[in-house]
């Protein structure tokens, strides 16, 4: 499992409507996100965690922990991106960060 091996370098695929892009992801064993380079739109902030749940099969239960092979094992990741426009926000009309 990757909490107890280090970390995994991940490609994460994007799409949206017709156009697609692609964003390097390692995975740490302390359960954050280092976010790469990217060919899709340029972030100002990005910080991320993970996880992985397995799952007591005679329950289908969440249980909270690490299992060395993927049979009921789920696993989670949040990202967040800050992203900037062209102008800084000056009234509501505006878009500045988001």
């Amino acid at each position: 499992d990757m909490a107890t091996h280090g970390q995994a370098y991940f490609q994460l695929e994007e799409k949206e409507d017709a156009e697609s892009c692609t964003t390097e992801l390692c995975l740490r064993s302390d359960h954050t996100l280092q976010v790469g380079e990217t060919n899709g739109p340029r972030y100002i902030e990005a910080v991320g965690v993970w996880q992985e749940y397995s799952y007591d099969s005679s329950s289908n239960n969440p249980q909270q922990g690490l299992e060395t092979n993927l049979h009921g094992v789920e696993f989670e990741m949040r990202l967040t991106r800050t992203f900037e426009t062209g102008r800084e926000k000056r009234d509501w009309t505006n878009v500045g960060r988001f």
